[in-house]
């Protein structure tokens, strides 16, 4: 293979320390290889040397290609040079790792240096943050009379102490992600004034960026501030003295600049960070603060390091700390440097200020690294990991030690992966948003023959089309040019809106695998499993019992399980054992279930779930299915889940349920699909680091996600900032790191246009360009080719796509249709019937979509006044059973608002935002225990027709049942509102009653907006009152079509939007 001058470079020079700057595609992976192949060769002693090597790479996955690339190449030397015979035999000795795995073998050889237990175990987040909960709240206790303690929580209204801890805990989790220092952190906290001097540096400074203001045309001569600039503002603060009136003519500046809307938000933060730099200077009022913080976080990590000594239980993070402080031993150094001649890190820009004194311990002697022998590859555009704790700052420090230790920098620019177009415009774009950060790529002449295509965009703002279904429909499109589904990834930088995308693909049946997923537990395939793991826990669990008879374990229709309900028994299992029928599904299933009951008490959970897997075929039903393979590892994953539990934990089925709804709270990633699949990749940005694709689609781009804060921010080089009234310090460091936030944000806007070898594409949603989108338009003079048509799918293939195998034919797990013929409606077409039949003939029997604010404000005397909302009463109510439908307690329920307004591009509506949150906090207050099911579909069989409908809430308690519906509506007329509910809340009740053999013990409607609950008690009598007249109007609608049958109400009114058609 031929490299070009640089790469060379990187692979020749041994004797030296070096760092290659890799830009995107530019071959990094090779060099790696071929370097480490080049020592081997340069040495007298080969097998000696391979071991010498000590190789670390960023994920498990790069390790394994790392060996299998390093193993061929020793099989090609081997039969080229005789020397190299016998390095085949030893490959199993090299030294190539992640991070952790590297630090757990040193903590393996060296445990008792740190008083740890040989047999001690890695423990997963969720355990040790179990831990870590209780040694802060311990801490906090013993500060909990501390008179500076309690005046910081009152001055910043922490009413709960559980508030608190969960600052500190953010604050810890950060501190020992990045490796800072605790007491470094507290010495930054600014020295009470400032010469003279300084400051009037810091006058000029601020006085050049509001000049740069009018120079730029960013604020008029008719603004307040620059009429002040005009009286000798700049003047003025040159010759004062006293803090309060430097502090005011400050604050002149700071409200211009804040009210003036066309000022640059990065100009804007730009002086607000100047300002608030230098007022930070005279806080020191709030130093007894900041010092009670560092004690607090300094008494909470010794106490959190020996609770996880003496236990045996260490975190991952645990790992790179105890092998810094095991390799501060001189004697154990020393070993380890006799061992590794040779260090190569890849990927060195993820790495962390620990991780990184670990390598330099292992290169250097007294002198910094005087051993010469550090290997370092990255790319400072590409450090997108902060979230995790890697510091990009290590690059720019490790990159000054190499040139002042003689060390050889050598820069990669030459582009091997991306067409001469796209390289092009990732230049023009990065140049742009990274300006002199940006070291321009160059495109490979090779590489540059291939068929150059534009980047292209569609313009679906003023389109009804749904983002995922033109994406959808292009890669139809792409397939039909010839691409293969494989070579195709849609890159997204969270999962937020992924439902809808993988709605899409199955509805077009394109297969997919998504291994970054981080909803494991939520997956059909986990829950089917799930699901039989309560019915071999409870015999008695009637409701897991029938998802699970109709999951694809089973697959048992919805009529066949009616009529299963009806044999004799106290529960369905029951029922089931009673079988007699001739239904070959049904027996199956009463044979296999009445087997695997037999043996839950004799045997594993893993040997269970694998005997239940091999009996019902589960895998060969799956392979029917779309996306079978990232189902079917999922499945093993699941196993391997349970095999460890077994072995570690219990034989239990309660407990193992237990630890799963544990495990359900934390994000946990779909199973890893090896091999070569054909099917589209969905992945994050950040999952997709490392790779490449011909197609790459870049999905939601419009999101850039939300900056969180909190009352604690900790920053490298400014310190700790602690939210105290009006402090300067904090507004200081929360901008520094929100200025890090976005430039992190712009380096995964780098990453994933440059996975795209051929074609990058990306879809313009709104007409205001907003988040990534903003960007991708920013090269002004790049010609684009912008699809103004959505592609078209032809009749034969949507034909073949309706045959679909999607799970969703075999039904949500708790929706169960009674029986299935005859006229349907609504119980809200009821409602509709009862007050208008005329309106209810246009709206469901030819529908019409007539109603609008006014006439829905009439009837629902709908809340708010909708006009000042901006949103239709029924759009708004859907968005807070979607708010309250995906609720996750572990984020913040602002950012859930935010989301949401923000998908519905209503993020500016102030009005529906603080509606939004009335209702969800009303929402929250009420406590609830049990299995809770949101979103119950049913369907009930009445003797004219059947109901349709979902309730909204479905609460399981033991062996009773609790419903509840959600109204948004605004609460005048409470008695009014119950009245008119009733009649859903009865029919609901019903439905449950025919499901599961009993009546709801509750039937409850919240009223959201005003946080009352009323019950709706059972009463026979009005249960078989509502039945009788249901049924007559389904007679009615059934029986008649002419609109003259459906007469108007005696009680129209001037809203009505149907009044043409009456009169």
């Amino acid at each position: 293979m031929e490299f070009n001058k640089e790469q060379q470079v990187a692979i020749d020079t041994i004797d030296k320390n070096v760092c290659v700057v890799a830009g995107a595609g530019t071959g990094k992976t090779q060099i790696l290889t071929h370097r480490f192949i080049n020592i081997i060769k340069s040495s007298a002693n080969p097998k000696d040397t391979m071991t010498s090597i000590l190789a670390i790479t960023f994920t498990k996955k790069a390790t394994k290609e790392m060996i299998e690339r390093i193993g061929k190449e020793i099989a090609k030397l081997s039969e080229e040079d005789k020397r190299y015979e016998d390095l085949v035999n030893h490959l199993s000795f090299l030294n190539i790792s992640t991070i952790d795995s590297f630090c757990k073998n040193v903590i393996d050889e060296n445990s008792f240096i740190i008083g740890l237990p040989s047999d001690y175990e890695v423990v997963d987040e969720l355990e040790g943050d179990k831990i870590l909960d209780e040694v802060i709240s311990e801490v906090i206790d013993d500060y909990i009379e501390n008179e500076v303690l309690i005046d910081y929580l009152i001055q910043n209204r922490y009413f709960r102490t559980n508030d608190f801890i969960k600052e500190i805990k953010g604050a810890y989790k950060k501190i020992t992600q990045k490796g800072y220092s605790y007491n470094d952190l507290l010495s930054k906290f600014p020295k009470e004034e400032i010469e003279k001097e300084e400051y009037l540096i810091f006058v000029e400074e601020i006085e050049s960026a509001c000049n740069l203001l009018l120079e730029n045309k960013f604020v008029t001569s008719r603004s307040g501030f620059v009429k002040e600039m005009n009286k000798g503002l700049f003047d003025d603060l040159r010759e004062m003295d006293e803090l309060e009136l430097v502090e005011e003519k400050l604050k002149i500046i700071k409200n211009g600049v804040e009210i003036a809307k066309n000022i640059p938000i990065d100009t804007k933060e730009q002086i607000y960070s100047l300002i608030n730099s230098y007022l930070a200077n005279y806080e020191y009022e709030y130093y007894k603060y900041y010092k009670l913080i560092n004690e607090i976080l300094l008494l909470v990590d010794e106490r959190f390091r020996k609770s996880k000594l003496q236990s045996g239980k260490l975190q991952f993070s645990d790992l790179v700390y105890f092998t810094r402080e095991i390799l501060k031993n001189n004697e154990i150094l020393n070993l380890y440097k006799e061992k590794f001649q040779y260090i190569m890190i890849d990927e060195y820009q993820d790495t962390n200020l620990t991780q990184r004194d670990i390598f330099y311990q292992l290169a250097s002697t007294e002198k910094l690294l005087g051993r010469n022998n550090l290997f370092v590859v990255g790319d400072p555009k590409q450090s997108i990991y902060g979230f995790r704790g890697s510091e990009m700052s290590v690059f720019e420090t490790t990159l000054e030690d190499m040139r002042n230790s003689d060390g050889v920098i050598v820069e990669l620019a030459e582009n091997y992966r991306s067409s001469k177009e796209l390289v092009n415009y990732s230049n023009e774009l990065f140049s742009i948003i990274m300006e002199d950060k940006y070291n321009s790529l160059k495109s490979n002449p090779d590489i540059a023959k291939v068929l150059e295509k534009k980047v292209k965009y569609y313009d679906i703002s003023s389109s009804e089309t749904k983002e995922a279904e033109v994406i959808a429909r292009e890669i139809i499109r792409l397939q039909e040019e010839g691409k293969k589904f494989k070579d195709i990834a849609i890159l997204f930088r969270s999962s937020t809106h992924l439902k809808a995308l993988e709605e899409e693909l199955n509805k077009y049946r394109i297969p997919f695998i998504n291994p970054k997923s981080k909803e494991f537990y939520y997956k059909r395939e986990i829950k089917d499993i799930i699901l039989f793991l309560h019915v071999l826990n409870s015999e008695e669990d009637s409701q897991s019992l029938y998802g699970l008879l109709r999951s694809n374990f089973f697959l048992i229709s919805d009529d066949e399980l009616y009529r299963l309900s009806k044999i004799d028994g106290d529960n369905l299992f029951s029922k089931l054992m009673n079988y007699e029928g001739d239904n070959e599904k049904i027996k199956f299933a009463k044979k296999t279930l009445r087997s695997m009951s037999s043996i839950r008490n004799q045997t594993s959970i893993f040997e269970i779930l694998s005997q239940f897997i091999e009996v019902t075929k589960y895998y060969e039903t799956l392979a029917l299915i779309s996306n079978s393979q990232q189902r079917i590892e999922n499945i093993r994953k699941f196993q391997e889940i349970t095999l460890n539990f077994s072995k570690n934990e219990s034989i239990y089925i309660n407990e193992f349920l237990d630890y799963i709804v544990l495990q359900s709270t934390v994000d946990t990633e779909e199973a890893l699909v090896e091999g070569d699949s054909d099917s589209i990749n969905l992945m994050t940005i950040h999952g997709s680091k490392g790779l490449e694709f011909p197609v790459v689609i870049f999905y939601d781009s419009k999101n850039t996600g939300n900056i969180r804060s909190s009352k604690i921010e900790v920053n490298r080089n400014l310190g700790y900032g602690i939210s105290m009234n009006g402090s300067y310090l904090f507004e200081h460091v929360k901008g520094a790191n929100k200025l890090e936030d976005k430039e992190e944000r712009n380096r995964l806007l780098y990453v994933c246009v440059t996975r795209a070898k051929e074609e990058f594409i990306f879809i313009k949603t709104t007409e205001k360009n907003t988040g990534f989108i903003e960007k991708l338009f920013l090269p002004m003079d790049y010609e684009f080719n912008m699809m103004e048509e959505i592609p078209e799918i032809k009749d034969a293939i949507l034909n073949e796509m309706s045959i679909s195998t999607d799970e969703s034919l075999v039904g949500s797990t708790f929706t169960f249709p009674i029986k299935k013929k005859r006229v349907t409606s609504s119980i809200t077409g009821y409602n509709t019937f009862i007050r208008c039949k005329r309106e209810f003939y246009l709206k469901y029997k030819i529908g019409i979509k007539g109603i609008d604010i006014k006439e829905e404000k009439f009837h629902e005397e709908n809340n708010y006044d909708y006009y000042s909302l901006g949103i239709d009463a029924a759009e708004y109510g859907t968005m807070v059973h979607s708010l309250i439908e995906n609720y996750d307690l572990n984020m913040d329920l602002d950012i859930q608002i935010n989301n949401l307004l923000m998908e519905k591009n209503q993020i500016d509506n102030i009005s529906a935002k603080e509606a939004m949150y009335k209702h969800m906090n009303n929402y929250l207050k009420r406590k609830i225990d049990g299995d809770k099911y949101l979103e119950f579909d049913f369907l009930y069989e009445l003797e004219n027709g059947n109901i349709v409908g979902s309730i909204d809430q479905v609460i399981c308690i033991d062996d009773e049942i609790e419903i509840m519906d959600f109204k948004t509506n605004r609460v005048r007329y409470l008695d009014n509102l119950v009245e008119r509910y009733k009649p859903q809340l009865r029919i609901y009740s019903l439905v449950i009653e025919e499901i599961f053999g009993i009546p709801p013990k509750l039937a409850l409607i919240h009223f959201l907006d005003s946080g009352d609950i009323v019950e709706i008690p059972w009463d026979e009598n009005e249960n078989k009152k509502l039945l009788s007249e249901l049924n007559i109007f389904l007679r009615f609608v059934s029986d008649f079509d002419n609109i003259y049958k459906y007469e108007c109400s005696e009680k129209c009114h001037e809203y009505c939007d149907f009044l043409e058609f009456c009169n």
